[in-house]
């Protein structure tokens, strides 16, 4: 059993009020990609999976803060690298 799946968010804003004031108040778009293979057994006695999240391995935000005008930075929230997983069940 093969599933992929691909999921977009378009850009936001992050300020309260929701307008751009500067570029910090800014969120990128990004587009993530997410594979997961499945293999079971003749008998269904067990599976072994494989998953593999963000395979394009981009960098992404998924919000920031923007502290400029009081402590003169921006902070923003990466989302997860590239990072895979392997499982099985009986």
């Amino acid at each position: 059993m093969l599933r992929g799946d691909a999921g977009y968010q378009s850009e936001v804003q992050s300020a309260a009020i929701n307008q751009l004031v500067s570029g910090t108040t800014r969120v990128p778009g990004y587009t993530v990609v997410n594979a997961r293979a499945t293999w079971r057994s003749p008998e269904s006695l067990w599976e072994a999976s494989l998953e593999v999240n963000n395979i394009l391995d981009k960098l992404y935000f998924f919000g920031n803060a923007d502290w400029s005008t009081s402590a003169g930075s921006t902070t923003y929230t990466p989302a997860m690298p590239r990072n895979w997983a392997a499982s099985s069940m009986c």
